[in-house]
């Protein structure tokens, strides 16, 4: 009997044993499955049934408002969808892959905001540009009528509002009289001298220097160097040596930073940079004196650019001559007509 019970107890101490053993084999298992890094199981290797529910994000899901653009160009019609998409970026879209070149004047940067649906080119990129002014250059059909003209250029002007080289405020404060200049509004002596100029202080004689020195020199920095002080320096007369200089170097880079004087404040160094761009000529010149059709105010000076348009004789200059043939402003509209009529007479 003694004997029986010694066995019952020991193998109720076996099946305790067991028992411990199992559950701190299942807890090992468990505590590795929590650890990191951890391989993982076949289980959880296997691919699983895609669940429409917990698929991955599409765009349109993930950004509801993300830019999106979509054009077709065809047999003359455009259809565009655009949604928060740069213009300039638009632009470029509808010809790229044609032969068709894209030139933007300005910041063109405005979102776009819109959908047209297989409307005429032409018309269709105007409601686009909105404010901004469209030039669209075509070679000219040939004499014969055999060939027909063909769009070549499109151009747009973003104008004063958008373009920083041509919204710098103008500067308020008038420079003081010199010691021997009546002040404004006072009546000056029946026999005082004639008002001379102010001599320029010393360091704007020192400035005037520097852009001689820059002038001489006419490399790519000097002119990058000329076109920042036609573009800030306070001196009306160091801007304008500025552009002299510019002229004087006479290459595309100079016509690219005479622009920065398109924006000046003092109409007489607008001129002068209306002239030398007149002066450079070619494309980069042509450029500029678009701007000035679109964004200057002074009739006068857009009559200039008129003028210098007509000698560059273009294609390009022709479009922009015949853009401001419909100017508000009646000298403007002469100018452009004179111009028209000298291409005609010339045969270009």
């Amino acid at each position: 009997m003694v004997a029986r019970n010694v066995h019952l107890v020991a193998a109720a101490r076996r099946r305790r044993r067991r028992a411990l053993r199992a559950a701190g084999a299942a807890l090992t298992c468990a505590l590795a499955a929590a650890a990191p890094g951890r391989e993982p199981a076949a289980a959880d290797a296997a691919p699983r049934a895609a669940d429409p529910a917990t698929r991955a994000p599409r765009v349109a899901d993930a950004a509801p408002h993300a830019p999106r653009l979509e054009v077709r160009l065809a047999d003359g019609l455009l259809s565009v969808d655009a949604r928060g998409v740069p213009l300039a970026d638009v632009l470029h879209a509808i010809f790229d892959g044609t032969p068709v070149r894209v030139v933007l004047v300005g910041a063109l940067d405005a979102p776009v905001d819109r959908s047209i649906n297989g409307v005429a080119l032409e018309k269709a990129l105007r409601r686009l540009v909105g404010d901004a002014a469209l030039v669209m250059v075509y070679t000219p059909a040939d004499a014969a009528g055999e060939t027909a003209r063909r769009l070549t250029e499109v151009r747009v002007y973003g104008g004063v509002r958008g373009n920083p080289a041509l919204a710098r405020a103008p500067r308020t404060d008038p420079p003081a009289p010199a010691a021997d200049e009546p002040a404004r509004g006072a009546t000056p002596r029946p026999d005082a001298a004639p008002a001379r100029p102010a001599a320029p202080r010393p360091d704007a004689r020192r400035r005037l220097r520097t852009v001689s020195a820059l002038g001489a020199r006419g490399d790519a920095g000097a002119v990058r160097e000329l076109g920042a002080i036609l573009g800030s320096d306070e001196d009306p007369r160091v801007r304008a040596a500025a552009a002299r200089a510019l002229v004087r170097v006479g290459d595309e880079r100079a016509a690219d930073a005479l622009m920065t004087g398109l924006g000046d404040p003092d109409a007489d160094i607008r001129s002068a940079v209306v002239d030398g761009l007149g002066t450079i000529g070619g494309e980069h010149a042509t450029l500029g004196l678009g701007q000035v059709l679109f964004s200057e105010a002074d009739p006068a000076l857009r009559v200039q650019a008129v003028l210098h348009l007509a000698a560059i004789r273009a294609d390009s200059a022709r479009a922009l001559v015949e853009a401001v043939a419909t100017d508000a402003n009646a000298d403007v509209r002469e100018a452009a007509e004179y111009a028209l009529a000298t291409w005609r007479g010339g045969g270009g």
